[in-house]
């Protein structure tokens, strides 16, 4: 080989990245290369397998945009250069995509460039050489089955679940089973070393009880990486060895020049919102929500001009000084008959900030009267707002888990006491938190709307009967 061949070999045997960039013409010799940043953050979390640094790792990307071909056909391959004694197991849904991804690895292993560079760390064995099932003279194999196959008795160092589920059958809760019960009973007990193996599953969402949701819920242990092609809110992405950090608006697609927003329109309306927030926003919620559905919400037009009341309630942080967790502010007005959302302000910030915010708001709205959880950061911000006056505070004390507090005040959602506007930019994130109750990822708006709903039918409830009193 020439210096430079040599160099540049180095260079990819150390980089993954570098290596999927160059290996690219072997497997598409017609399609340029388009790199983008998250194929670099992915590239970190498998080194960090390779390492030992972590183990399981559930990556949820969109699909078109390079997770099989990154993590079950180049990182394998990119392995063996180092370390031709590791052995895999690929799992898919199919057993005819399983086999196409193996091919490609070949493909890639007997490329001349591969071999130019490589070739004398290991070779194919004859007797082993099969399309799904091939072997090295270190070692080292690769198998690849289908999700409903029977269970061979091998297993590998690395076990790596690529599309468990058939897209188009993911809502059968049968298909779901056979996906989850084979990953218990089967995969999961093929790592020849529990204690140093690595389990990979990469798909994207398509149902809240999908593979990942069973893992997440049931397991656990694994990491995960969620990278919608969508960013919802504006997010800091951090890489996990290297710590590099990229910052995405609300708004920033995750791979415009090979996925841009005339595609991902197209994409929505064959998949609709539901099948789109799954597979693109990797927010699965059970079509027409989980335990509030979305039938129960009266939707409007037009905010009354003359509302009969205005009562804002707000979720705080934690602390004070806490920027982590989002404090949550939602404006409702009386129009005689129930109640409208009108606002909802979701954001991370400090208490300055947040006190300032709570100020801003209650003047824009003039609210008679202004809720807010007697804890944590609620403590100060009530006392500092009282101190200022022109607000009318109304502490309320939380009661019993957040669960049960969500499901006393569900009747009054169901009955259709609270109505949604038609379009809203805040709408979608609050519909996706609300509809996969009681299993959202996130808590800070249920909290809010049951702290809401607690005190304003309460409040109903207790004017009836001093009603009822004076009969």
């Amino acid at each position: 080989m020439h210096n430079l061949t040599e160099i540049q070999a180095e260079i990819a045997r150390r980089d993954l990245a570098r290596f999927i960039k160059e290996a690219w013409q072997v497997v598409e010799p017609s399609t340029p290369y388009q790199h983008n940043w998250h194929i670099d953050m992915i590239s970190e979390y498998l080194l960090a397998i390779t390492m030992g640094e972590l183990r399981n790792v559930i990556f949820n990307i969109a699909p078109r945009h390079m997770k099989s071909r990154q993590i079950s056909t180049f990182w394998p391959v990119w392995e063996w250069i180092d370390d031709p004694a590791m052995r895999y197991l690929f799992s898919s849904y199919a057993v005819d995509l399983a086999r196409d991804h193996s091919r490609e690895r070949r493909v890639i292993i007997e490329s001349d460039y591969y071999q130019e560079r490589w070739g004398d760390n290991y070779s194919l064995t004859t007797d082993q050489n099969q399309v799904t099932y091939f072997a090295n003279d270190r070692g080292g194999r690769m198998q690849a089955r289908g999700t409903s196959g029977i269970g061979t008795g091998k297993g590998g160092n690395r076990i790596i679940i690529d599309d468990p589920h058939n897209t188009k059958q993911a809502e059968s809760q049968k298909q779901r089973e056979t996906a989850i019960t084979d990953f218990h009973q089967n995969l999961i007990t093929r790592l020849d070393n529990p204690k140093t193996g690595a389990i990979i599953l990469v798909m994207q969402r398509l149902h809240a009880g999908d593979l990942t949701g069973d893992i997440l819920k049931n397991i656990g242990g694994f990491e995960l990486v969620k990278i919608p092609s969508i960013s919802q809110k504006k997010t800091i992405v951090m890489f996990p060895r290297s710590k590099k950090m990229v910052e995405r608006d609300k708004g920033d697609l995750l791979w415009e020049s090979r996925m841009g927003q005339r595609e991902l329109d197209i994409a929505k309306n064959a998949l609709g919102t539901y099948g789109f927030n799954a597979q693109h926003l990797q927010e699965p919620v059970p079509e027409g929500g989980n335990r509030i559905k979305g039938s129960w919400f009266p939707r409007y037009r037009v905010i009354p001009a003359n509302p009969i009341r205005v009562i804002q309630s707000w979720d705080t942080g934690n602390k004070p000084k806490d920027t982590s967790a989002p404090t949550v502010g939602m404006t409702f007005i009386d129009d005689g008959e129930k109640w409208l959302l009108v606002d909802v302000f979701r954001r991370q910030m400090g208490y300055p900030e947040l006190k300032r915010i709570v100020r801003l708001l209650a003047e824009k709205w003039s609210p008679q009267g202004v809720l807010i959880e007697d804890k944590a950061s609620g403590i100060s911000l009530i006392q500092d707002l009282r101190a200022d006056g022109g607000i009318s505070i109304i502490p309320i004390e939380p009661e019993s888990d957040k669960i049960t507090r969500m499901e006393t005040q569900s009747p009054h959602i169901e009955a259709g006491r609270v109505a949604l506007p038609e379009d809203a930019p805040w709408l979608g994130d609050f519909e996706t938190e609300i509809f996969r109750f009681p299993e959202p990822e996130t808590w800070d708006q249920i909290d809010t709307l049951s702290q809401f709903l607690k005190y304003a039918e309460g409040k109903k409830r207790a004017i009836i009967m001093q009603e009822l009193d004076g009969i």
